[in-house]
């Protein structure tokens, strides 16, 4: 995983992260200020009813941004290897994003949101820095 060296615990955006892109850069702020409430929540359960608003506000605001993405992929008439290979990496990061909701609900005597939500925030960062920043050459030829 690489990080920003920049970003702290509870500051999970930099400038570094920017694609200049208005749109995907209003997203990818979007979730981490969600990101950034969750780790927080350094005593909230993992079984409680908040943690399940939290991940279902979490998964609605990446799949509305990867779909966003997609969406304007064909816009800019990226090669379609390319626009393919995203989409994949944007079907394999919703997987994954489940498998952290499920594991979650078996250690949850003693994880709290704070605890997924540093892996959430990874699996989107890491996203951004190999992929999302990539769309940056494609609208700045």
């Amino acid at each position: 995983m690489s990080l920003p060296t920049s970003l702290s615990t509870l500051e999970l955006w930099d400038e570094t992260l920017l694609t200049g892109i208005p749109s995907v850069d209003e997203q990818h702020r979007d979730i981490a200020r969600l990101g950034a409430k969750m780790l927080k929540e350094t005593r909230l359960p993992l079984t409680s009813e908040r943690f399940g608003d939290y991940f279902a506000e979490f998964w609605q605001l990446v799949a509305d941004h990867f779909e966003t993405e997609e969406k304007l992929m064909h816009t800019l008439g990226l090669p379609s290897e390319q626009v393919d290979m995203h989409t994949r990496e944007h079907s394999a990061l919703l997987e994954r994003l489940i498998q952290a909701n499920i594991h979650s609900a078996t250690v949850s005597e003693w994880k709290h949101v704070s605890d997924i939500a540093h892996e959430l925030i990874a699996i989107i960062v890491d996203h951004i820095i190999h992929f999302d920043l990539g769309l940056t050459s494609a609208t700045n030829p």
